[in-house]
């Protein structure tokens, strides 16, 4: 960070300039900017370059594109080798990208020579998800390439360990892998903030602040592994209150893991619309055939939607509504094999197909799959 030569009491702009020192890595640092009476501070980040997952699937020409091509993952990069042998590379496209600029370099048709595809997110907080197709002569493969979203963790905020009144004293709301505390205009302000413990799967940075801020304090944090849960707890305080807050990014897991694994449940009972289940009626509703019943089949990912956001993972806005609007058309309806209710499948395809993509890890500025 290079903070030039400036005179003191200036009214001109003056630019800090910035490197990585690890291309690789997430930049965080903080300013403090300050005339003689005020001061402000400036917390600048730049995101860690996604290494991207990636899923090669045969293509749309002659079996046996999944043996004519390697394909690798670097930052911010795929990269496609063609075997050597046969017709070489001869094309290499985007089929679909979401949340993605996808350049592909110049290259000769035929080479042997390895190919690297490089790519941006449009906004660095949400999912970034495209496709390419590389093709030779007579063999194809699709290749979906995807980074997650930033994780907007939960919060469960109670009181601490000092006077009652914690709770009433400071706001607290999250955002992308952030937590933002809110100390009332009254009292001592925000006299600390601190890590209690060690956190799990988390890098969490306290920026600097003056004692007694009556200020949001914006607290950040990175995943170690992109791909787990975290959970890390904060302690704020005043000079008389003070508050814990659990802050959790909790990936998703699938209506078939829910069926196979009761002992991971956060609860033992839902309703679906109106109706209230036992544990034992929800894994028969998960284990029955759908048959042709749209109603069973949005059942499963409704109860598997529900038990990610009772374990605390985040459900983005376009989810909470589609778990209400799948609640509604339920209504009173008794799933099978507990009741005999039904609904044709074109009423609930697209409600069971975000709910899906949802439990599934692959709804936009929702959380991770659990891998």
């Amino acid at each position: 960070m290079v903070i030039p030569p400036f005179t003191p009491g200036t009214f001109d702009p003056v630019n800090v300039t910035f490197t990585r020192i690890n291309p690789n890595l997430a930049v965080d640092f903080t300013l403090r900017a300050a005339n003689s009476f005020h001061a402000i501070f400036i917390d600048v980040r730049c995101p860690q370059t996604c290494t991207p997952a990636t899923t090669v699937t045969e293509g749309d020409l002659f079996p046996g594109g999944l043996d004519s091509f390697g394909v690798s993952s670097g930052p911010g990069s795929v990269t496609v080798d063609s075997v050597n042998a046969g017709t070489g590379l001869q094309s290499l496209t985007v089929v679909s990208a979401t949340n993605a600029i996808v350049v592909i370099p110049p290259f000769t048709p035929g080479t042997f020579d390895p190919v690297t595809v490089t790519f941006t997110r449009v906004d660095p907080n949400l999912a970034l998800d495209f496709t390419l197709r590389a093709a030779n002569t007579f063999h194809s493969i699709f290749i979906r390439v995807r980074c997650e979203a930033a994780c907007t963790p939960s919060t469960v905020v109670t009181e601490g360990d000092l006077f009652p009144g914690g709770l009433t004293s400071f706001g607290v709301s999250s955002g992308p892998e952030s937590v933002i505390i809110d100390h009332v205009n009254g009292g001592t302000g925000l006299q600390s903030l601190t890590v209690v413990g060690t956190p799990t799967n988390a890098t969490v940075t306290i920026p600097a602040f003056t004692p007694g801020t009556f200020d949001p304090t914006t607290v950040t944090f990175t995943r170690t592994d992109p791909n787990q849960s975290v959970d890390f707890t904060l302690r704020a305080a005043s000079t008389f209150h003070s508050i814990f807050i659990r802050v959790r990014c909790v990936c998703t897991r699938s209506q078939g893991y829910y069926k196979n694994h009761p002992d991971d449940w956060p609860v033992q009972s839902l309703t679906l619309g109106t109706v209230a289940y036992t544990q034992t009626q929800l894994l028969a509703i998960l284990g029955r055939p759908v048959k042709g019943n749209g109603l069973i089949s949005l059942a499963k990912q409704l109860i598997a939607a529900k038990l990610n956001a009772a374990a605390g993972a985040y459900v983005p806005p376009s989810v909470v509504t589609a778990i209400a609007d799948a609640d509604a058309l339920i209504g009173i309806r008794v799933v099978p094999p507990v009741g005999v209710g039904v609904l044709a499948t074109s009423s609930t395809g697209s409600l069971t197909a975000i709910l899906d993509q949802y439990n599934n890890g692959n709804s936009l500025g929702g959380p991770p799959h659990c891998e």
